[in-house]
């Protein structure tokens, strides 16, 4: 596609474009680091939520999916959080091909202890500044504009 056919982003556009990528940028990164003072970082977290949501496991392409990570980065993040005995995974008996991942006692344990810190980063980063009514819209908004990536992806 040449420029004479691109669709540029208006100044509306562009600003709600930026602060939405900035902010998002910005929130991740603190809350990964403050999550990091309990020895785990936001993707580890992530994981080991999801692994504690599905107790009788749940594949590792789901998780992938859930925590928007290649399956690559996934695996080699797997590895190690089994090395570390926060996960275990094994072959699922109806499907030989798939992986499935529970999280361990320890899992649980560290996920458990590290969720007071990540509740509260993620409450001041993300809602100190919002009402209600604003979460409201802001959660809506959010919902639509990944509908909307994972579409595109």
């Amino acid at each position: 596609m040449n420029t004479t056919e691109t669709q540029w982003l208006d100044d509306v556009e562009q600003d709600m474009w930026r602060a939405w990528l900035y902010s998002g940028f910005s929130a991740i990164s603190v809350i990964d680091e403050d999550l990091k003072t309990t020895g785990m970082d936001l993707f580890e977290y992530h994981t080991l939520v999801q692994a504690s949501e599905n107790p009788d496991g749940i594949s590792v392409g789901q998780i992938a999916n859930a925590v928007i990570a290649s399956p690559q980065r996934m695996t080699q993040r797997i590895k190690a959080m089994e090395k570390r005995g926060l996960i275990s995974v094994t072959e699922d008996p109806e499907d030989r091909r798939v992986r499935l991942v529970t999280i361990t006692e320890e899992g649980l344990s560290r996920l458990v202890s590290a969720a007071p810190t990540h509740v509260t980063s993620v409450r001041k980063t993300v809602f100190a500044g919002l009402d209600q009514d604003e979460v409201a819209v802001l959660a809506k908004l959010s919902k639509k504009i990944f509908l909307s990536s994972r579409a595109a992806a």
